[in-house]
Parts: C-alpha cells; sequence; structure tokens
C-alpha cells in the first residue's frame, strides 16, 4: 500500500509539473507572437512579465518545488490577459487570431496545473 501511494505522488507530481512547462511553453509562445505584432505594447508588456513569472514556476516545478498560490496567482494573471487580449481583439483587428487561441489554450492548462498541484499537494 505504502508504495502504490507513494507512486501516485509521485505519478501526481510528474503530471501537475508536465502541466506547468504546458502551461509555460504557451507563455513563451504567447511571448513570441506578441513580441512580432505587440511589441512596447501594454499587452506585450503584460504577456512578457507573465511568461518570465511562469518560466520561474516551471523551473521550481522541475526541481520538485510546488506552490499552489503562486500557480493560482499567475492563473489569474492569465486569465485576466486572455480577457484583455479578447476585449481589445474587439477594437483592434490587429491583435493576432493566433495570440488569441494561444491564450484560450494557456487558460486551459492553468485550469489543469491547479488541480493536478492541488492533488499533488494532498497530504499521504
Amino acid at each position: 500500500m505504502t508504495v502504490s501511494t507513494n507512486l501516485q505522488k509521485s505519478t501526481a507530481l510528474s503530471e501537475a509539473e508536465a502541466a506547468l512547462k504546458l502551461l509555460a511553453s504557451s507563455m513563451g509562445a504567447a511571448v513570441n507572437v506578441a513580441t512580432a505584432s505587440l511589441l512596447n505594447t501594454p499587452m506585450y508588456r503584460q504577456t512578457s512579465v507573465i511568461n518570465d513569472q511562469m518560466v520561474a514556476i516551471a523551473n521550481d516545478a522541475e526541481h520538485g518545488k510546488l506552490d499552489l498560490e503562486r500557480t493560482i496567482k499567475i492563473s489569474e494573471a492569465i486569465f485576466h490577459l486572455n480577457a484583455e487580449a479578447i476585449k481589445h481583439k474587439s477594437m483592434n483587428p490587429l491583435i493576432p487570431d493566433t495570440l488569441i487561441a494561444i491564450l484560450n489554450s494557456a487558460v486551459n492548462y492553468a485550469e489543469k496545473a491547479q488541480s493536478l498541484i492541488r492533488a499533488a499537494l494532498q497530504p499521504e
């Protein structure tokens, strides 16, 4: 029983780490798109700041450090950025559809990461 519990815990940690890596990858892609089309705009700066924070969270996860509070905080920032991008897209057609699609994916990854981290941090 202890072995399977440890295995479940290990699997949960691996899944949480993988989800955070996907989220960091999505934000990196968002920065690339924003750099190409929105350089030196508030949306670019916000995307870049979130990406930097997400990279730090993913790096910590790679070293076995999961932080639910930081993940929730960055997820909320991603949710807000996505909503702002959608709102601005309706007023500014130059905001790329690709950016909206990437941010939508990031929102999904953020939700998944939160639930996986909660599961990984459950006491045995």
